[in-house]
């Protein structure tokens, strides 16, 4: 009998197909033979139910956003389907949260939409053989270990739950990303872009093939490299030459250099940046795969982590956000992505200031999610850059809620009084080129580094400034019409007899064109001295400098805000509202003092005037308004001397003004009497800053 070549082609298809079946399921027998994640829930307490709650909301709003995936119709993603970070990220996120959901609670709807989305994300990747809606994959990409961890940890969650070939996609997918680096050399780099978070995130992806596949022919060679890759992430110069056995060797036969400063400060995005000093998270987290599977976690999981954490945790704030010495690139309120972070140091280093820190952040974000018209979401879309954010708050929450029911919740925690007296005092980062001086009602910083900036304000859960990176010393623009880049060229600093702090230096300003002269004094009463003086120098004359300027945050559905800003001055008050910034105006000011809703403003000398901006300036995810203390033409030298004191009320303030007074000894030299009585004395020439 003749068989028609249909026939024959449909034969080989299905023995082919029959081979590739017998293969996968051979594989999930043998080298990626695994069970179900196993998740410890010994604990229940008040937090992790209050942590399931903003789960569960943020799962709804997610949940809205699904729709099906146009190659199979039982497949859901949240984004367009491309192969890049933008498309594929929010979904791996979005794949775990919905398994934690669908494992904790048995929620078979969450386990659904889990299972559904790892329908799109696992034959995309690579051994699925399906292209992203852009034609390509998404595996190999600078990035792509960090995705596949989240899509593989939900696989875990749920492995019951998945059909044979997912499975094996899905540990294709974990163990062709973690074979990228089993054999590499972390990269380091301590200036201006740290590889500590690239080399963190790499590192899960070969923890969770470890722990995953205990029969897979590389699960020893997984062990050491994973090991490789978390201690190489946070780990400074001096843990390069270190012989302190970690794990089996010295350290220094683990590390090839150093991403952190000596102070244990990191810079990324060209600044020292708290927002990556707190991806300590993605090595921390890695405990939980180690749990999982009933294997010890190495020490590498908890090396310097404190360290860094000792560092973020000076620059917290009463809203549950950092300030930010160096300038925020990112968005202004990231007041909830911190509370796995919390949760993490407060149960597992038994640090009650932690505890503290993780309930003010669970407040802000229950608070968050609660705004109108967020249908369960933590964020609305103006107060985010990319829409990876809700993905993102998804997953940690649920990391930090597995957490907490496998581990409690940690110590007592301190008061929150009590925490900000504990975090008082002057804080000096040599390394880092910045310095935050507290009180338990004040926070002032300087940094002289990557960026040069000035920030004071009352210390309350209502930020009053934001953290541009000209705050202070002023922007100039160029006849371009693009702004200048202030650089250092000599600066000193001191610490106060009495205590305090001075930074005193010269800067290199509009294209070198322009040099200035800045002093920048704080008291251990919160009280901050700013003086500067600037000269054109060269042909090339700036178009426009504003000096001493400060933005002001004035954001219109903020939990801590009200929406507006008021202005107090001599002889008057203006209220700047939110809502109507968009068609704001500069207003022009002369006053010898100002009170921003309780920042006491003393402008003992401005050689130009005064100029609130309401429009909001042009940088995104904040309202910024930019209240300017010095604006003067390019013809004449520009001086400024103002008093800054948090907490005072505009009678305060006006009463604090008529009592300071500044002489000029000479060219070089400052003196200001303060409202007290006290004297600072400001030596350009010599760099120099003293208080009698």
């Amino acid at each position: 009998m003749i068989r028609s070549a249909a026939c024959v082609f449909a034969i080989v298809v299905f023995t082919l197909s029959s081979v590739a079946l017998s293969q996968e399921a051979k594989d999930l027998q043998t080298i990626y033979a695994t069970s179900a994640a196993k998740a410890s829930l010994a604990h229940d307490g008040p937090l992790a139910r209050r942590a399931a709650e903003i789960i569960k909301k943020q799962g709804g709003y997610l949940a809205s956003q699904l729709h099906p995936w146009d190659q199979d119709a039982h497949a859901l993603l949240l984004t367009r389907g491309g192969s890049s970070e933008g498309e594929i990220r929010p979904n791996t996120h979005a794949a775990f949260g919905f398994a934690m959901l669908g494992r904790v609670f048995d929620d078979s709807q969450a386990k659904d939409k889990s299972i559904a989305i790892l329908r799109f994300v696992l034959p995309t990747h690579g051994a699925g053989g399906m292209k992203c809606v852009d034609g390509k994959q998404w595996h190999n990409q600078w990035q792509s270990a960090y995705w596949a961890t989240s899509a593989g940890r939900a696989a875990w969650l749920i492995w019951d739950d998945l059909d044979p070939h997912l499975r094996w996609l899905a540990a294709r997918m974990i163990c062709d990303e973690a074979d990228r680096f089993i054999d590499a050399k972390p990269p380091m780099q301590i200036e201006r872009d740290t590889k500590a978070e690239e080399n963190a995130w790499d590192s899960e992806v070969i923890a969770l093939a470890f722990n995953m596949f205990p029969r897979h022919p590389h699960h020893e060679r997984y062990r050491d490299a994973a090991i490789r890759w978390q201690i190489s992430s946070f780990v400074t110069s001096r843990d390069a030459k270190s012989d302190q056995l970690i794990d089996g060797k010295p350290l220094k036969d683990w590390l090839t250099g150093a991403n952190l400063y000596d102070d244990f400060t990191l810079e990324n995005h060209d600044r020292v940046h708290p927002d990556y000093m707190g991806t300590t998270r993605i090595i921390l987290y890695q405990k939980l795969m180690y749990d999982w599977a009933g294997n010890p976690p190495p020490q590498s999981l908890r090396y310097n982590l404190d360290r860094v954490y000792a560092v973020s945790k000076k620059l917290a704030l009463p809203d549950g956000n950092f300030i930010y010495p160096n300038g925020q690139d990112w968005q202004i309120h990231r007041n909830a992505d911190w509370f796995d972070l919390h949760s993490f140091m407060a149960t597992q280093f038994d640090d009650p200031q932690a505890a503290r820190l993780m309930r003010i952040s669970l407040d802000t974000c229950e608070k968050m999610q609660s705004r109108p018209s967020q249908a369960g979401g933590i964020q609305p879309p103006d107060e985010i850059l990319v829409n990876t954010s809700h993905g993102i708050l998804f997953e940690l929450y649920a990391d930090a809620f597995l957490l907490l029911r496998a581990s409690g919740e940690g110590p007592e925690p301190v008061t929150e009084s009590e925490l900000w007296k504990q975090l008082a005092g002057t804080h000096v980062f040599d390394s880092g080129n910045f310095v935050v001086a507290r009180t338990d009602k004040s926070i002032a910083t300087f940094s002289w580094g990557r960026q040069i900036m000035g920030l004071v304000m009352p210390l309350r859960q209502d930020m009053l400034l934001t953290p541009n990176v000209r705050s202070m010393i002023g922007a100039i623009t160029m006849p371009d019409g693009k702004q200048d880049v202030p650089a250092v060229k000599r600066v000193k600093t001191s610490a106060l007899d009495g205590g305090g702090f001075a930074v005193v230096g010269v800067l290199a300003r509009a294209v070198a064109a322009a040099e200035q002269h800045f002093a920048f004094i704080t008291l251990v009463d919160g009280r901050t001295i700013y003086v500067d003086r600037l000269r054109v120098t060269g042909e090339k004359k700036p178009a426009m400098i504003n000096l001493g300027t400060l933005g002001v945050l004035n954001d219109r559905n903020w939990v801590y805000h009200n929406g507006k800003r008021t202005l107090a001055f001599e002889g008057g008050e203006r209220v700047f509202r939110a809502d109507e910034a968009a068609t704001g105006r500069a207003i022009e000011l002369s006053s010898p003092w100002y009170d921003l809703d309780g920042l006491g403003i003393v402008c003992l000398h401005s050689s130009g005037k005064q100029i609130y901006n309401a429009k909001p300036s042009a940088i995104k995810a904040r309202l910024e308004q930019m209240f300017t203390l010095n604006v003067t033409s390019s013809d004449a030298p520009a001086e400024a001397a103002i008093i800054f004191y948090p907490n005072l009320d505009a009678q305060q303030t006006k009463d604090a003004a008529a009592r300071c007074k500044v002489v000029q000894p000479d060219a070089a030299t400052r003196v200001i009497t303060l409202d007290d009585g006290k004297t600072v004395t400001i030596d350009f020439d010599h760099l120099s800053a003293g208080v009698k």
